[in-house]
């Protein structure tokens, strides 16, 4: 799927505000649950009902969700259905890169801290 520049754009824009916000297990939980059900409607309900559901196992997993929730409606509404989900996932694989390179305590990718011991 080719992107239009401002899909790019957005790609980019939203990666870095999840970056600072949310953990990237848990925007790649949504991003499996859209390619499980590609529908754009159902991930913004998923994202609506997430922060008050029983999967939430602390404050910090609903402040994710909450972030997600609120940094994914307005951007990605605009994004044409069939770039949906290529939006969704370069965000994801973004956002990853931000948060390694970020410099930022916290926000590496799972086992980032490990490997660096272990040199």
């Amino acid at each position: 799927m080719e992107l239009t520049e401002r899909e790019r754009q957005t790609a980019h824009a939203l990666a870095r505000t999840l970056a600072r916000d949310v953990d990237a297990g848990e925007v790649g939980k949504v991003l499996a649950f859209w390619r499980r059900w590609p529908d754009q409607e159902k991930i913004f309900l998923l994202l609506e009902r997430l922060p008050r559901s029983g999967v939430v196992r602390s404050d910090r997993t609903r402040g994710y969700y909450e972030a997600m929730n609120v940094a994914f409606r307005q951007p990605l509404r605009s994004v044409r259905p069939a770039a949906f989900g290529t939006v969704l996932a370069w965000s994801f694989r973004l956002m990853k890169y931000y948060q390694l390179h970020s410099g930022v305590p916290g926000r590496r990718p799972r086992g980032q801290d490990q490997r660096r011991q272990h040199r």
